[in-house]
């Protein structure tokens, strides 16, 4: 009974807020092709979610130079736009090692957003905007980005973006660093 009791008030909670999990969202699959590169200033990857006032709602990951070992500080270039963005400057370790993880090994890579913010809430439905950003080399970068608008979906199944790569050098040769992007919600 306590239990039944417990998830009720839980469901009332959430319904007051207009943000039941499996009303608003369905969960946000991100995969990409990632090849990583030898050398130095290289293979830094930030994935966030911003709403649609352009602040960071949630980062899924960002490597763990940049964010966990403050490489930030060390390498102006690593993901700039995330680290401008998301006030890691600000971050407690807590916080910081919830977000960073390490660079992902070489191949296929999936991540899986539940809707939920960077306090673990569940954020309203809406239009909200997926980054991917990724250091190729030194200040080369490329910037995956996809709009999306979540909850209140009609039926009828999944909807699939391919967003295109923004490269700030287009002639580097580490360009197929992240590649074959594809979100789907």
């Amino acid at each position: 009974m306590r239990l039944f009791v417990g998830l009720s008030l839980l469901l009332v909670c959430l319904a007051s807020t207009g943000v039941m999990a499996g009303e608003s969202f369905s969960p946000v699959e991100i995969e990409f092709v990632y090849q990583p590169q030898s050398g130095f200033a290289s293979n830094q990857i930030a994935l966030w979610v911003e709403d649609s006032s352009g602040k960071v709602a949630r980062t899924l990951m960002v490597t763990a130079f940049t964010a966990g070992r403050g490489g930030w500080k060390i390498r102006e270039n690593s993901v700039p736009l995330w680290v401008s963005r998301s006030g890691v400057a600000g971050m407690s370790r807590p916080e910081i090692d919830a977000i960073s993880s390490a660079t992902p090994p070489g191949g296929q890579v999936r991540v899986v957003w539940d809707g939920l913010d960077n306090r673990g809430k569940f954020l309203p439905a809406g239009n909200y905007r997926l980054l991917l950003e990724a250091t190729l080399r030194d200040s080369a970068r490329v910037l995956f980005q996809a709009s999306l608008s979540l909850g209140g979906q009609e039926k009828g199944g999944k909807r699939e973006i391919r967003p295109q790569p923004e490269y700030t050098d287009p002639g580097v040769p580490e360009r197929n660093m992240i590649n074959e992007v594809v979100i789907r919600y």
